[in-house]
This record gives C-alpha cells, structure tokens and sequence, in this order.
C-alpha cells in the first residue's frame, strides 16, 4: 500500500467474475466466467482449483460455508474443501433471475443474495448443521 503499486497473485484462462475472502482472512476465492472457482492462500502463494461451479459464479460469500449462485437459478453451498453440502433450486420459479450479489454477516451465520428483483436470505442453523432460507423480500 505504501508504494501505490499493483501485483498478480496469479493468472489464469478465464475472467474474474466474482471475489470473496475466508473469515480468517488467510484464503481468497475467485469466481471465473468458466464456472471455476479457485482458492488462494494468501500466507504461501498456493492456488488450487476448488469447484466447477454449474454457472458462472457471480455471487459469491465465504462465511460458516462458501455460498455461490448465478445465472442457472440456484444456490449452492460448498465447504472449504470444495464439497457440495446443499442447494436451493429455484428453477421452477419464474419470477427468479440470475443471482448476482452476496453479502456474509460478520458471524458467518447468515449471508444475503441479491437477485433480479429480491433478496434472500439464508441463516445457518447450528442444530440441524444445515443452512435455511428465512427470509425472501
């Protein structure tokens, strides 16, 4: 920051889409238009490609889990390793467009999407272990 100069922390084939940082700060996601979502440690320099998302990944969070959505109409949650844990399919609703835009609570517990024309919020709950669509504006 001192020097006002930029640096790569590394390229590939496809165009960033989408960014978001683990909780701890230590990893960086990025979301490409190929559907790939890579991680980075920031602490060694390591890059590894996490998931083929099913879309490109233009909404994408880091909290408790990794939520990513896009334009197929639904919304996914990994864990840090890439494992697919659950998805909210919104395909047979037509008032649903592509998913562009997440915000993650400071806890990690609760993280709101954009879409078209509404918000969602979901809310993980620590009893089930599994995240809940509580609120849809």
């Amino acid at each position: 920051m001192k020097s006002n100069t930029s640096q790569n922390l590394y390229s590939t084939d496809s165009f960033v889409v989408s960014i978001a940082s683990s909780p701890d700060s230590k990893f960086l996601l990025s979301g490409h238009l190929d559907g790939v979502i890579y991680k980075f440690n920031i602490e060694n320099g390591n890059l590894q490609k996490m998931v083929i998302h099913p879309s490109v990944p233009y909404c994408l969070g880091w909290g408790n889990d990794i939520l990513a959505a896009g334009n197929d109409y639904k919304v996914i949650f990994y864990n840090d390793i890439g494992s697919k844990i659950q998805t909210f399919d919104y395909t047979n609703d037509d008032k649903i467009k592509e998913f562009t835009v997440c915000k993650v609570s400071p806890s990690g517990d609760c993280i709101a999407v954009g879409n078209y024309n509404r918000f969602f919020v979901y809310l993980f709950n620590n009893k089930k272990s599994q995240w809940e669509e509580v609120f849809t504006y």
